[in-house]
């Protein structure tokens, strides 16, 4: 019965020191808000992305980490973020958080990008064929190149 005990005990501190030791997402959230306060744009970026990393489809983290680099003055990378938010589907207050940093940013290009990936997700995306082609154009083409049409 000794031995059982000593077995289960080393068990559940050897899950103790493996699992123990890993940083939650929340964690790295909760620092990175105090880095951000403390106007350590960098570590708090740094903190983002580190939580982003380990559970890339919440989009919140993108967003706190697209501003975190608009603070750095990194606009492009900012955008990066924003719009990898925006592809995650936020709730509707984030969405609108995220579009209005997109256009703090005061670039038509970007807005009309960040929109542009709005209404695709809405509406399903069709290629219409080039001038003069038809269906059956389409498929002898398709079929001398051995693809499906």
């Amino acid at each position: 019965m000794r031995r059982v005990l000593t077995f289960l005990l080393g068990v559940i501190i050897g899950q103790w020191l493996v699992f123990g030791a890993q940083a939650s997402p929340a964690n790295y959230h909760i620092r990175a808000q105090r880095a951000m306060q403390a106007h350590d744009y960098l570590e708090a970026m740094q903190l983002w992305s580190q939580a982003a990393a380990l559970q890339p489809a919440e989009p919140s983290f993108h967003y706190y980490r697209g501003v975190a680099l608009l603070r750095l003055g990194l606009k492009l990378s900012a955008i990066d973020s924003f719009q990898m938010a925006l592809l995650l589907e936020p709730a509707p207050a984030l969405a609108r958080l995220v579009l209005q940093e997109i256009a703090r940013l005061n670039q038509p290009a970007v807005i009309t990008v960040a929109n542009t990936m709005l209404y695709m997700r809405r509406t399903p995306f069709v290629v219409p064929p080039p001038r003069g082609v038809t269906k059956s154009t389409r498929f002898s083409t398709c079929r001398r190149l051995g693809r499906p049409d």
